[in-house]
């Protein structure tokens, strides 16, 4: 009996778990899908979530409230991407370097912001301040029912958001504007040639990646935590990046590909607590290391749209 009640609670803690590590990859990875779809990579988003999480916790610190804080990470996000996008669309720079140079910049930059806004008093070091930051919103009558209703219905507001997001964007990408963005990356002169804009495109898509990377890191800092770290993010950028391209692009895929690479993450914290005891370092690796494997065994198998990592330079 004991030994049920241990496995239930093994497994209902470790779907709970699961389901909170992937939602700023969820996140993170949906603006990641239709960027690519459109022709262009984020490699920055890593930069994007890490500005999205400062940006929530010190608006929350100064307003109060998680909610202008999720505004204020999302806006910041926004920027940072939007910084990105002129470079790589409308300068027409590698979009790899691009992408790097944005996440080493932001990184020093929120890295100075931080110690100045939150520094010791006659130190050099940030302190950290707790804030206010998103409570759990249990469901009523759903939360209720029985293993689901612990795993997926008493989880923050966030978590909610980044699940109900999947369907919005796959109904998004079957919609005219949907169409817009697969011609932007397969065919971008034929767009031009229909009257469509694909810079304007390309931009959107840009943009509303940094916003939902920036969601991202406001969970992250307000959701899971009440405070901010500059290593917060630790490389979840670069796995949404390999979550969109697992997923195939595909919302509904993007969920599932994050929720194998946030089970993998979530095991380090519960495979422990029934005695199976492995290595530190391995269990914080796992999630790279399926990251790998994984971007391994689609290699070659998943088609990158015509335009993809191409500048469009409009013609006349």
């Amino acid at each position: 009996m004991q030994s049920e009640i241990l496995n239930q609670v093994f497994i209902l803690g470790l779907l709970a778990t699961t389901i909170r590590a992937a939602t700023p990859l969820i996140l993170a990875a949906l603006g990641e899908a239709f960027s690519q779809r459109a022709g262009v990579i984020n490699v920055g988003l890593e930069g994007y979530l890490l500005g999205g999480a400062f940006g929530g916790y010190a608006v929350s610190y100064y307003t109060g409230s998680p909610w202008i804080g999720a505004l204020g990470g999302l806006v910041v996000g926004a920027a940072i991407a939007a910084l990105a996008g002129y470079v790589m669309i409308s300068r027409r720079a590698d979009q790899i370097v691009t992408g790097l140079a944005v996440w080493i910049l932001v990184t020093g930059a929120i890295g100075v912001i931080y110690r100045i806004l939150f520094r010791e008093q006659g130190g050099t070091e940030a302190r950290r301040v707790p804030v206010e930051k998103f409570g759990t919103w249990d469901i009523p009558g759903l939360a209720d029912i029985p293993w689901a209703g612990e795993v997926l219905f008493q989880q923050v507001s966030l978590v909610y958001i980044a699940l109900l997001a999947v369907p919005a964007a796959w109904l998004v990408l079957r919609s005219r504007y949907g169409l817009q963005v697969r011609s932007a990356g397969e065919n971008p002169e034929a767009l031009e040639s229909a009257g469509g804009n694909v810079l304007r495109v390309r931009y959107l898509c840009v943009i509303a990646t940094g916003g939902l990377a920036g969601l991202g890191g406001v969970y992250l800092s307000i959701g899971q935590t009440s405070t901010f770290d500059e290593g917060l993010i630790g490389g979840r950028g670069f796995i949404a990046i390999g979550v969109a391209i697992v997923g195939r692009r595909n919302p509904f895929g993007v969920l599932l590909a994050a929720l194998v690479f946030a089970l993998a993450d979530s095991l380090q914290l519960w495979l422990p607590t029934v005695g199976i005891e492995l290595s530190h370092q391995l269990l914080a690796m796992l999630p790279y290391l399926v990251t790998i494997v994984a971007l391994i065994g689609v290699f070659g198998k998943t088609r990158n749209p015509q335009a993809f990592l191409k500048p469009f330079v409009r013609q006349g």
